[in-house]
């Protein structure tokens, strides 16, 4: 059997296995703190993950960007931490996978340290959640705020197509929805961030009461409960996190199209459509049809546009699951000879044909081990793996989940796929951005 036929057969096993909630020991410390420990003794390694429930849905009109600048401000000192110590510190007690992401409905910090050195991270993440804001300055501020705004410049406004990234959300989700400016904020907000704003941010949202701690590895559990109490416990309750919003963005009444011009060789065409909630009714088959139609060299785009007919240099479809209406994505990069408008048709042919028949079986099933070949390998890191109880827990309220997530996946059959499919992905509710080539004289 081939190398190929092999891996195959493994992903088909380990996707069809038969997962068992993890055993989790979860409590609250008195000052609302959620914690909970996974024991895994295999390795002497423990992840750890401070889980804030606050991400871009929930910054206010003129304030955008603040959660992303706030993941920065992190890592730049607290109060018995000097600036850029606490990445040092990490590194040399062996701590490695150090790193922040913030999204739209969360931010999350984390790192992977020695068994021994555990003491140490829980040290570090207690003093930047409960002391930071005394060692707030107006130049750490200053000094992050350019950081992000040339994270926007080399992310969005300077690589070919990138611009298509900000104009999506602002055309799904108009002003004043907090989606609107784009996950990283636009300049004008974040050069107008204040520090009494970012301090007010913080005291808003990174009370422990919206903050789940999350270690999952080799460690003791009664002890190191009793070193969370003494590093957490004594961190001020702060005051009452306001209630997230939870209004879903209705799709677009009509169909936007837009032209932009950018310097490209070739044209690309993005198809964009703001869908169900992230976990919600149709979230799995948004999941699924991602993979369906451009998740692999046999998907239906890649097969249909790309090789048969050769009118497309490449395509590639998403799925980002968010509390307040996620967003389905197409890219499709015409090839050479050919136009947007032939792309366009194409697509639109091949999109009305899943819509109307649903996906064969085999074509399901593909998608669907894909996708829990992936569910599963995040099982196999510890960081991954205290961050999806994390996740768990604040999407779906349980962070048992994993056995109704896997439960989930297989239970989507043809004729799900093709009802979610006609309501979530309608050509006549959707946004169709076409970047061509710049011409003399248009930048």
């Amino acid at each position: 059997m081939s190398r190929i036929a092999l891996l195959a057969v493994a992903l088909a096993s380990t996707a069809h296995a038969d997962p068992r909630a993890p055993t989790l020991e979860r409590f609250r410390l008195a000052n609302g703190l959620q914690v909970m420990l996974e024991v895994d003794h295999r390795v002497p390694l423990v992840a750890v993950n401070m889980y804030v429930d606050a991400g871009a849905g929930d910054e206010e009109p003129g304030r955008s960007g603040f959660a992303h600048l706030f993941e920065h401000l992190m890592f730049k000192g607290s109060s018995h931490v000097a600036d850029g110590q606490h990445l040092g510190l990490l590194e040399a007690i062996g701590g490695t996978s150090v790193v922040a992401t913030t999204d739209w409905n969360r931010t999350q910090y984390q790192e992977v340290v020695p068994a021994h050195e555990l003491e140490t991270a829980l040290w570090l993440e207690s003093d930047r959640l409960g002391f930071l804001v005394p060692a707030f300055t107006d130049a750490k501020l200053a000094n992050q705020r350019d950081v992000v705004r040339n994270e926007r410049r080399q992310t969005f406004e300077n690589p070919p197509y990138g611009e298509v990234a900000l104009r999506v959300p602002a055309l799904l989700f108009p002003a004043p929805h907090p989606y609107h400016p784009a996950l990283i904020g636009t300049h004008e907000d974040l050069a107008n961030a204040t520090l009494a704003q970012m301090t007010e941010f913080f005291r808003k949202w990174y009370a422990p009461g919206n903050v789940t701690l999350t270690l999952s590895g080799d460690f003791d559990p009664i002890a190191t409960r009793a070193l969370v109490e003494k590093y957490f416990g004594s961190i001020a309750v702060g005051p009452r996190t306001p209630p997230h919003r939870t209004d879903v963005q209705p799709p677009p009444a009509t169909e936007i199209r837009e032209v932009m011009r950018d310097a490209v060789t070739l044209p690309r065409v993005t198809f964009a459509w703001v869908t169900t909630r992230s976990y919600g009714p149709g979230d799995i088959e948004l999941r699924l049809a991602a993979d369906l139609l451009a998740g692999s060299k046999s998907s239906v785009l890649h097969r249909k546009l790309v090789l048969e007919q050769r009118i497309a240099q490449s395509a590639a479809c998403s799925y980002e699951p968010m509390r307040l209406g996620s967003v389905f994505q197409c890219d499709v990069v015409v090839h050479a000879g050919h136009t947007a408008d032939e792309v366009i048709g194409a697509f639109d042919r091949e999109l009305a044909r899943l819509r109307e028949q649903g996906p064969e079986t085999r074509e399901l099933d593909r998608a669907r081990t894909r996708l829990l070949a992936a569910l599963t390998r995040r099982l196999e890191s510890l960081r991954r793996r205290a961050y999806l109880w994390s996740e768990y827990l604040h999407e779906t309220g349980d962070p048992l989940f994993l056995p109704k997530d896997y439960a989930r996946h297989r239970a989507v059959t043809e004729a799900a796929m093709k009802a979610a499919l006609a309501q979530w992905l309608d050509p006549h509710h959707r946004v169709v951005i076409t970047v061509l080539p710049e011409t003399k004289g248009k930048p």
